[in-house]
């Protein structure tokens, strides 16, 4: 998607960020669900937090969240609360145009880090989409989702649109509404490792805006007509593991055939080339 270049960059690209339209459903054809304004005040009055706090903490700041009490100080109102459940954000309406944005309270700005949040769809449309995003800025930001449908979309925003570094695409780790997924993104200069629920789903680099690569904040993201519930949230520095690209499956068999030490049936006869070449030839075996 791309917009005309006689809009700001900048500004367009924090519309698209919290605005524009998301994927719906597995098509980026349908129209797309968006996101309220970072600023926007919820039906209770309570302010959602800016991109950046009004006090940043010192740089290096991590975080361990599991939503036992609010000392961290998440908005609360008539849609964000804490119950047994944990951290609870709802949308203001079933529009599926319009969603949520929450920045992570009291967190320094990062550009690699290595982010996870265990988190519970309660009720809403299994084709919405929720998730994170990370380095979000006025230049942009990048996105990981997942919806009760079973799909999950890593994209870069900027004041150009989106571009996708991990298309939308069904996944057997995520688990339906109603049950717990843990969604763990490990970022490091252009190297993104997605993991869901402890299995590594993707490992992708992007060498795209070098704005993106600058520290930005940590956002928790809905689509509309969502009750979404929070249960652990963590913000650390990546470590080299966190950013290793999948492990080689074991080898359970090799052979370069260069000898016979696994016993391989000999044939009476050799065949002709031309015979095997038109599949005439048939090996028997010789016991």
């Amino acid at each position: 998607m791309r917009l005309p270049s006689t809009v700001s960059r900048l500004c367009v690209a924090l519309l698209l960020l919290f605005q524009l339209p998301l994927p719906f459903g597995f098509s980026r054809s349908v129209p797309p669900a968006a996101y309220a304004a970072p600023n926007a005040p919820d039906a209770g009055g309570a302010q959602v937090p800016s991109l950046t706090p009004a006090v940043p903490p010192a740089a290096g700041t991590t975080l361990n969240e599991t939503f036992q009490d609010n000392r961290n100080g998440w908005p609360i109102g008539t849609h964000q609360f804490f119950s047994e459940a944990g951290y609870n954000v709802r949308t203001e309406s079933d529009d599926s145009t319009r969603g949520r944005s929450l920045a992570v309270p009291g967190l320094s700005p990062f550009k690699d880090l290595v982010v996870e949040v265990e988190l519970r769809l309660e009720s809403g449309s299994g084709s919405g989409w929720h998730g994170l995003i990370v380095r979000a800025s006025p230049a942009g930001g990048y996105r990981l989702l997942i919806n009760a449908r079973g799909a999950l979309v890593l994209d870069r925003v900027t004041g150009d649109g989106w571009d996708d570094l991990l298309p939308v695409r069904p996944h057997p780790a995520i688990k339906p509404a109603g049950s717990t997924n843990v969604v763990r993104l490990a970022v490091r200069d252009d190297v993104f490792n997605v993991f869901v629920n402890g299995q590594h789903v993707a490992h992708v680099r992007d060498e795209g805006d070098e704005q993106l690569r600058e520290p930005g904040s940590v956002f928790v993201t809905m689509t509309g007509g969502q009750h979404l519930a929070l249960r652990r949230l963590s913000v650390a520095a990546p470590s080299d593991a966190d950013l290793q690209p999948p492990a080689r499956p074991s080898m359970l068999f090799e052979d370069t055939f260069s000898d016979n030490r696994n016993r391989w049936p000999r044939l009476r006869t050799t065949p002709s080339a031309s015979a095997c070449a038109s599949g005439a030839h048939r090996a028997r075996d010789t016991g």
